[in-house]
């Protein structure tokens, strides 16, 4: 196969047994098989179409530039040797430069669309456009070397409808033959394609091109003839909307075949132009809209590829969030457990040692009298303070009142409100449960949730200095989904969130909203500081009612 895409100068890649050969019998060798396959086709040549334009037009495409000479020099032998002998001998050598010049400017068309950047795969509708375009800048270029040629049909036809006629039909030959040496060097149909063209070409286009045939078999009326050959298209718009532009070549070039051969057979040229007209324009469509179509799959196959890795992407993301999550739950889980196991440990080992001592510095009181009557109380003093600060301790490792009466009463009346009114700050809590589903929350979630609010409560007392804290927590559930809001409001000194480093506090409610799949979303300005947690999702995070 021929790589002139890659480099113009590049030869076919011969087998390896025709390197033995040098390059000019190569290129003989190629010579004599065009000139046979050119005269082969020549005999079909008729004013309706010329084929040869297309064995032609392939053969330039698809040949280095080297050949172009050999191509040319050949076609023109054979034209002054053999097809034209009688007219290079009625009307002398001057002649010759007449039959030489109809293949010279018929490459023009090919030379441009190679120095063009063509691609070789015409599968968008500029590539097909351009392709087209070299076809018609070729027929032209040829319809320039024949201006001097006495054809023998101008005694019926006027020179303009000749022409036009002689224009028509090198475009039609190129037409019916250049798409499918394309596809078949440089663009072959895939597995599908040809599974789906086993079915269509016997059942589909071979039938209407049958019926066309019998249909304008005998007819004379331009009109009808018109009409008729509109039928043909019908299978290649079918094509074109199955298989693309590759389908298009096919049926294209079939109807073009079964359109000459009704010309042939009839004989007569005065409908030429209207089947001309039709086969160029209905084949150019074809052509062009398979492309677009083929350009359109492509897309669409790249965008399902890409949309495939943005869904394997999300699915990894997914995987790595809910890893995430879980990480975090099983963190905060580890936290509390370690909270309620030094709570624990607090009430029953220093609580009690502390109890203990707190009695022996009583009976030792008692036993001293008046002499040691000072030093116990300043003891039982300091053991009173240390009492405190361990309930204190105890108290901020976990929550007094969680796990016997719940989050809402623990919200009311617990270590948060007692903080927030002794430092002179108005609590303002509301709670929305119309189902008591607060209470039938996971022991984790409700944890979280009293964290979150503690902490914001701390920032409120330490760094915003408010004179008023609102906190409003509101539930709503059904069968398939819990609705939570938590939203936190101070009066006090906001802060820049573009600009803050998180500190411990505001990483926590970070890892505690994670763990629960939730949402948080912060604002503070020099109105204060808002803070909201939404979550809504299924009942994971929630236990289920006992029955």
């Amino acid at each position: 196969m021929l790589e002139f895409f890659q480099s113009p100068r590049r030869a076919f890649r011969y087998h390896p047994a025709m390197n033995r050969f040098p390059v000019w019998l190569r290129d003989a060798m190629f010579a004599v098989g065009y000139a046979t396959i050119f005269h082969v086709a020549f005999q079909t040549a008729h004013l309706f179409w010329y084929l040869p334009a297309g064995v032609r037009f392939a053969a330039l495409l698809f040949s280095p530039y080297r050949r172009w000479p050999w191509l040319i020099a050949t076609e023109s032998l054979l034209y002054v040797a053999i097809l034209y002998t009688p007219f290079v001998t009625a009307h002398g050598v001057r002649w010759i430069a007449v039959l030489v010049s109809n293949p010279l400017l018929a490459a023009t068309g090919v030379w441009w669309l190679r120095s063009s950047g063509w691609s070789g795969h015409p599968s968008s509708s500029a590539s097909m456009a351009r392709l087209l375009a070299s076809f018609a800048l070729a027929a032209v270029g040829a319809l320039l070397g024949n201006l001097l040629f006495p054809f023998g049909e101008a005694t019926r036809l006027s020179t303009a409808l000749l022409f036009l006629q002689i224009t028509l039909g090198d475009y039609v030959g190129i037409l019916a033959m250049v798409p499918l040496v394309v596809m078949a060097m440089r663009n072959p149909p895939d597995a599908d394609t040809l599974r789906r063209w086993r079915i269509d070409i016997p059942c589909v286009l071979l039938p209407m091109l049958a019926l066309y045939a019998a249909l304008v078999a005998h007819t004379t009326e331009t009109q009808t003839f018109f009409l008729s050959a509109m039928l043909g298209f019908v299978p290649c718009l079918y094509f074109t909307v199955r298989s693309g532009w590759r389908g298009a070549a096919i049926a294209v070039s079939v109807a073009t075949v079964t359109v000459a051969w009704r010309a042939a057979m009839t004989g007569n040229a005065d409908p030429s132009v209207e089947a001309q007209g039709l086969l160029a324009v209905a084949g150019s469509t074809c052509l062009l809209l398979g492309a677009t179509q083929d350009a359109l799959l492509s897309s669409h196959r790249e965008l399902d590829r890409r949309n495939a890795r943005l869904l394997a992407a999300k699915e990894h993301r997914d995987r790595l969030t809910a890893d995430l999550r879980d990480a975090a739950r099983r963190n905060l889980d580890l936290s509390e457990h370690t909270r309620r196991w030094i709570t624990s440990e607090l009430h029953d080992e220093i609580g009690q040692s502390l109890t203990a001592l707190q009695t022996r510095v009583r009976l030792l009181e008692r036993k001293s009298g008046a002499q040691g009557g000072d030093l116990a109380a300043e003891i039982d003093a300091t053991l009173a303070h240390m009492r405190r600060t361990v309930s204190g301790l105890m108290s901020s490792l976990r929550p007094a009142g969680l796990d016997d009466f719940g989050l809402t009463h623990s919200l009311h009346q617990g270590a948060i409100r007692e903080l927030i009114e002794s430092n002179g700050i108005f609590y303002d809590l509301s709670v929305v449960d119309a189902g008591g589903s607060l209470d039938r929350l996971d022991d984790n979630v409700q944890v979280a949730l009293y964290r979150i609010v503690q902490e914001a409560a701390t920032n409120a007392v330490r760094h915003a200095h408010a004179s008023r804290l609102c906190v409003r927590l509101r539930i709503r559930g059904d069968v398939l989904r819990n609705r939570l809001l938590l939203a936190i409001a101070d009066d006090g000194n906001g802060f820049d969130v573009t600009r803050h480093v998180d500190g411990i506090g505001l990483q926590g409610i970070r890892d505690r909203v994670l763990s629960f799949g939730g949402r948080l979303r912060l604002r503070s300005g020099i109105s204060g500081t808002c803070l909201q947690v939404r979550v809504e999702t299924g009942r994971k995070p929630f236990v289920a009612v006992p029955a």
